[in-house]
């Protein structure tokens, strides 16, 4: 049972590593956007359909998003795994957090590319501080979700 503990934390060091890459290299779509705006120029200017020879780019673009999505997608997976785990009180407040607070800004100001960024960078700031918490938590703190419970519930009453 250790070692299946020593491998799932352990995966969730490797993602807090990939957050932590990923932290300053937010690929946007604006990039695709980009390309296809090129593309769409392209078309318009020259009358004929380009090749992806002549758009290497787009290529690079590809391989980026598709990293980024099979990442998200274990990542995703680990998350849920996470909510039968003894740490589970801290994937719900991570859930909670993203679904309250980051996804209705996000929608709310979906024209507003910088605050968009900000929310972004915010989540992946969580999601590394989970990622790096949860390890430690595990293996040298030893705080179970019932004592973290309970610190909430005596922070809240003395509100």
């Amino acid at each position: 049972m250790e070692i299946l503990k020593f491998i799932y934390y352990g995966l969730g060091i490797l993602f807090a590593y990939y957050h932590h890459k990923s932290f300053l290299v937010l690929p946007s779509l604006n990039t695709g956007i980009g390309i296809l705006k090129k593309i769409e120029l392209e078309i318009k200017n020259n009358h004929h359909s380009p090749s992806l020879q002549d758009f290497p780019e787009i290529i690079d673009f590809l391989n980026i998003l598709i990293r980024r999505t099979i990442i998200s997608l274990l990542f995703v997976v680990w998350m849920y795994m996470g909510l039968f785990s003894s740490n589970w009180i801290y994937f719900i407040i991570v859930f909670v957090i993203n679904l309250i607070v980051i996804s209705p800004i996000i929608r709310l100001f979906k024209n507003n590319e910088k605050i968009k960024l900000i929310a972004q960078r915010f989540t992946t700031v969580l999601f590394w501080l989970l990622c790096m918490f949860l390890p430690f938590n595990t293996f040298f703190l030893k705080i179970d979700s019932n004592t973290f419970i309970g610190i909430i519930k005596k922070i809240i009453w003395t509100l």
